[in-house]
Formats: structure tokens, sequence, C-alpha cells
């Protein structure tokens, strides 16, 4: 499992912690990204519904690294930790 924050490590914006999402990939590893629930899931439904092999691009919540996840081989998705 790729944890990219501990529960206390969570970056913050505007004064306050900023929302993250946890991907569960279908290989097993689980990816905490930058975003919201819903702004998350709204990403991957928009990139499953474009072409074949578009990507759905999030950051990931420790360190902002930008990275892109086809969202078939997204399991599920849940809030991150507070």
């Amino acid at each position: 499992m790729r944890r990219a924050t501990g529960c206390k490590d969570v970056a913050t914006q505007h004064g306050r912690e900023a929302l993250t999402t946890t991907l569960l990939l279908a290989t097993g590893e689980a990816l905490e990204v930058s975003g919201g629930l819903d702004e998350v899931a709204k990403q991957l439904e928009n990139a499953a519904r474009s072409s074949a092999g578009s990507l759905a691009w999030f950051e990931l919540a420790a360190d902002g690294e930008r990275f892109g996840v086809n969202p078939g081989h997204v399991v599920t998705i849940r809030r991150g930790r507070e």
C-alpha cells in the first residue's frame, strides 16, 4: 500500500486541512490524492466517459507528485484519513 500521508500530516490550504481521497486500485495499491471525494469521483467519471485510454490526473497528497490513473483500474474510492 502506498500511503502518501500520515493521519496528521495532511497539507493545509488557506489555514485549514486540505481534503484527501483514497483510491484503491485493482493491483491492491492504495493512493491518497489531493481533493475531496466528490471532486475525485467527478474526475474519474469524466475520464471514463472520454475516449478509450483516457487518464484521470491527480496529485499525491503528501508531495504533490502528479500522476494519471486509468479509471477502469479503480476498485473503490473513499474519503482520505483525517
